[in-house]
């Protein structure tokens, strides 16, 4: 998932309510100390966006950012004991209800440069596809959707060239055109006549309905 959303650590919790049971992989090898883990293992209820959930009821993506502002989560205790010391002071989190037994949640992590407004969007329309490939896979995991082998080759099983198929990857990561074709030594007019064809094949009519349709594919849909 920190291809579609990048980000220094990308987390997928799952607890299950009839065991009480928290089960976490990660993007990366585990970053936090026993003690970090801990101390949120007995006070999640103290983490900004927990309290924000538990107390508004409501399932859509929020940035740490959206619920408290960097200099109070600098001061709070559960940034100073679970997250100081890797300095993520920027957040973002999707909760899914997979099913009556099984609540996931996908959190993202950076040390510098909020998410933006629209990566929180396309958080929020990836869930539903996210609850989809779990119910059909039962335990998907970050490895799977992050195996950097099968990802391109994903996006030509859509019926894209390879060119094609690089240009959508680099759209789903958020790039834009000018960025798209300095990375793959391109001029801008190439750039958007691959875009122009992409949309045409794949009968979106705009490049946020593609990133939407991709970062599903991506997920295993």
């Amino acid at each position: 998932m920190d291809r579609l959303i990048p980000a220094d650590l990308c987390i997928m919790h799952v607890l299950d309510r009839r065991t009480g049971q928290i089960t976490a992989a990660m993007s990366k090898s585990n970053p936090h100390t026993e003690a970090e883990l801990q101390y949120y293992s007995e006070n999640s209820h103290l983490n900004p966006l927990v309290a924000y959930y538990e107390r508004t009821g409501r399932t859509h993506a929020r940035r740490m950012s959206d619920v408290i502002s960097v200099s109070e989560l600098k001061r709070h205790p559960h940034y100073l004991n679970c997250l100081a010391r890797n300095r993520y002071l920027y957040g973002l989190v999707l909760p899914v209800t997979v099913n009556a037994h099984t609540i996931a949640a996908l959190s993202f992590n950076r040390v510098r440069r909020d998410f933006t407004v629209r990566q929180r969007t396309l958080l929020d329309l990836f869930g539903p596809h996210f609850r989809s490939a779990w119910l059909r896979h039962e335990q998907p995991t970050l490895q799977r959707i992050n195996h950097p082998l099968s990802l391109r080759q994903r996006l030509r099983e859509l019926g894209l060239t390879l060119r094609e198929a690089d240009v959508l990857f680099w759209i789903a990561d958020g790039k834009q055109n000018r960025e798209i074709a300095r990375l793959l030594g391109l001029s801008l007019f190439t750039v958007q006549e691959y875009v122009g064809n992409i949309l045409r094949k794949l009968r979106v009519p705009n490049r946020h309905a593609l990133t939407v349709q991709t970062l599903s594919r991506l997920a295993g849909q």
